[in-house]
């Protein structure tokens, strides 16, 4: 026999000392019963952690909030007509009460009355070119156009 039983009889230490007993021999008693005790009660089950996230907890889309497009950009302010850019129209007045309270000439009145034009409304809708078209000659194109940028709201 290579191994004698586990049993107080045969322990050739005495029991009622632990002093007595080799480092040896208690170290194998020591696994002996933890490993004993290991196979009979299993070990714990790991932890389980439950965590509620957010809907959008990375950004994305969240069905309660409705998502808006984005704000268009300003608008371009460009030029309209005879109104310069970053100006818009002013006043709305009849065309005789324009050329009078501005100093334009006699003719300037007769060539936008020949034309039907009626008020400062067409301001807006009138280029360069047309005024050409209808017979102004460049310095009553250059007074009319003074006289609309001072009647004009200016806009930051």
């Amino acid at each position: 026999m290579q191994k004698p039983p586990n049993i107080n009889i045969f322990d050739a230490v005495s029991t009622h000392t632990m002093a007595e007993r080799s480092p040896l021999l208690q170290a194998r008693i020591n696994a002996a019963t933890l490993k004993d005790k290991t196979a009979i009660i299993p070990p714990p089950p790991a932890p389980i952690f439950n965590v509620v996230l957010p809907n959008n907890i990375f950004g994305a889309y969240n069905p309660l909030i409705p998502l808006l497009p984005p704000p268009a950009p300003p608008a371009a302010i460009t030029s309209c007509g005879l109104i310069p850019p970053s100006y818009k129209a002013g006043e709305k007045l009849d065309i005789a009460t324009f050329c009078a309270i501005y100093e334009l000439s006699e003719a300037i009145l007769e060539r936008l009355k020949d034309n039907a034009y009626t008020g400062t409304q067409a301001f807006a809708h009138m280029e360069p070119a047309e005024l050409r078209e209808m017979g102004f000659k460049p310095g009553e194109i250059v007074d009319l156009k003074e006289a609309v940028k001072a009647w004009a709201v200016y806009v930051k």
